[in-house]
């Protein structure tokens, strides 16, 4: 796309679930996911470039296993007791990973002052134990 990349500033290494309750007990991730966007060879894009004016660039983050391969978005709630569920339902299933999943860039200055486009993610929860990975897409809504 555009050969644009996204460079990772700032990622958590440890967390601490939150479990289901009602999102009154949510513990954020900490330190919050940053991610640069930048150009192919790893250089600085700039708010006036013009690639960026018919683009509406947004990064996604979604969890998976250490594996990389198992998506891990939603898991079954297991105090619902149904033998003839088999197939995956919305309602019997909780999102793992909570909170803004989905940001555009904003304009922010590293500690040298210089600009750069972020995509910061404050607010992510994970409700499960274990051991996950954050995988980040950008996505052109442009279209």
């Amino acid at each position: 796309m555009e050969n644009f990349r996204l460079w990772v500033l700032q990622a958590p290494v440890h967390g601490r679930t939150c479990g289901f309750t009602d999102v009154k007990d949510r513990r954020m991730l900490d330190p919050c996911l940053t991610i640069e966007l930048t150009n192919e060879d790893g250089s600085t894009v700039f708010e006036d470039d013009s690639r960026l004016i018919n683009l509406q660039l947004v990064c996604h983050v979604s969890i998976w296993l250490m594996d990389k391969v198992t998506d891990c978005a939603y898991v079954l709630n297991s105090s619902l007791k149904n033998p003839e569920f088999t197939e995956f339902d919305l309602q019997r299933s909780h999102m793992t990973l909570v909170g803004n999943v989905a940001k555009t860039h904003q304009k922010m200055h590293n500690e040298f002052g210089e600009p750069k486009l972020l995509y910061v993610f404050p607010d992510l929860t994970i409700r499960v134990q274990g051991k996950y990975v954050l995988k980040c897409l950008l996505l052109d809504i442009s279209e």
